[in-house]
């Protein structure tokens, strides 16, 4: 049986790479990333040497706009008249220097190259993110189905894990509704249909069911690097609260975010008191990531005085486009059955995109439960994971990943297939999601 469940993962694999060869055309993101290396060398330019403006002729001749069913066809033609326009300019410049022009001249001709690059890349941006007008509703979501089995009980399933739509409305510039409904599987064969968020938002305020503005990692699949959250998300943190909230961006890089809720998923209340908490961050310089800091604290299980407070700290930095790094450090302590319980974890996860449609996740976490109150397993035990997860990108909203995850204790809180306890645990997947 074990062999037959790698057999399947590798055909899985196989047939999937094969697949991926030959994909068509280069997608938008594609011309946007060779945009900023043209653009740099435009920067660069001022500074450089008549000689070396030939350079840029074969980063402009490489930049060509494709067809894409959700672009507009007038957004398209108007993205190949530019990108003529730019060839055209590249081949000015290139006759200026031969024919040993002024440097006023040559700067001229680099302004307007500059020029040209701007006005297509609002294009493009405008193609992919075109923006939504006032009353008009905005539907989106995602199709989330996988493969998965378990190295120790051999046991094995296909799955529809999530089906998304997400409702959006505009209101006169300063308010919004939105509702995310979601499919998911209720682990028994069938599926659950729950509302995931839904709220009004008018100005900074949002009152109703949101995802808790806290932690590293997100919710839904297509915001994963990995097919599995780490332990720091699935016992440290909640997901959503119903509440209000508060947030304001003040377009400086800082940003804070203030909440009033029943509590942890709790869509109504279960005492008398309430949970508050808020979030500040920070983001670095352009898109090279953030810095967050987040508190929250409430009656969760008891009456008022039975606090459960975390205190969370979350980071992404990009030191190059093709580069995540994450990490987030979490500690907690709650009030059960009279005692004050506490914990630590802590996560460090990097992707890098090898290619546009290839790339590579590893992440490492880390949940030491002190008192056998949070992982489940009813004893003080320190548990890590390593998961490792190869993705590809399809193009049109569509992507895919590989899984391989092991968890290990320095307790015997898991079983092997032998039905006897065991300090470890490990299992593959490999997931499909659509976006649309």
């Amino acid at each position: 049986m074990k062999n037959k469940n790698l057999f399947v993962m590798g055909i899985l694999f196989l047939c999937f790479g094969l697949s991926t060869i030959d994909v068509g055309a280069q997608g938008f993101a594609s011309i946007l990333e060779k945009l900023d290396k043209l653009e740099q060398r435009l920067n660069q330019l001022e500074a450089l040497e008549k000689r070396d403006i030939n350079r840029l002729r074969n980063q402009i001749n490489a930049i060509k706009p494709v067809k894409n069913s959700g672009a507009d066809a007038e957004i398209l033609t108007a993205m190949q008249i530019k990108v003529e326009d730019l060839v055209v300019k590249v081949n000015e410049i290139k006759k200026a220097s031969k024919a040993d022009l002024g440097a006023n001249e040559v700067q001229g001709l680099i302004s307007d190259l500059k020029d040209l690059t701007g006005e297509l890349r609002r294009n493009i941006e405008t193609a992919i993110n075109p923006p939504v007008k006032d009353d008009e509703l905005k539907v989106s979501g995602f199709v989330d189905a996988s493969y998965f089995f378990d190295h120790a009980s051999n046991k094995n399933s296909f799955g529809l894990d999530q089906v998304e739509i997400d409702f959006e409305k505009l209101f006169g510039g300063k308010g919004s509704i939105r509702a995310d409904l979601e499919w998911v599987s209720d682990g028994a064969g069938g599926m659950a249909l729950e509302a995931e968020q839904g709220y009004v938002k008018y100005g900074c305020m949002t009152f109703g069911k949101f995802n808790a503005p806290i932690g590293f990692e997100l919710l839904d699949a297509p915001d994963m690097f990995q097919f599995s959250h780490a332990l720091v998300f699935n016992f440290g943190l909640p997901t959503n609260l119903t509440g209000i909230m508060f947030n304001h961006d003040f377009n400086n890089g800082l940003d804070i975010a203030l909440h009033l809720s029943n509590g942890w998923d709790q869509n109504v209340d279960i005492n008398k008191g309430k949970t508050f908490g808020g979030r500040v961050g920070y983001a670095f310089g352009g898109d090279k990531g953030g810095l967050g800091l987040s508190l929250i604290r409430g009656a969760q299980n008891g009456p008022e005085g039975e606090y459960l407070t975390v205190l969370d700290v979350d980071l992404t930095f990009n030191p190059v486009p093709a580069l995540t790094i994450g990490g987030e450090f979490n500690k907690g302590s709650d009030y059960v059955a009279g005692l004050t319980v506490d914990w630590i974890g802590f996560l460090l996860m990097t992707h890098y995109d090898f290619t546009e449609k290839t790339g590579l996740t590893f992440r490492y976490d880390f949940f030491d439960d002190i008192d056998g109150a949070r992982l489940g397993s009813g004893v003080a035990e320190k548990r890590q994971a390593l998961t490792f997860a190869p993705t590809f990108s399809l193009g049109d909203g569509m992507a895919a990943l590989f899984e391989f995850r092991i968890d290990f204790s320095d307790q015997e809180v898991f079983t092997d297939k032998d039905g006897s306890p065991s300090k470890s645990s490990a299992g593959a997947a490999f997931e499909m999601i659509y976006l649309f």
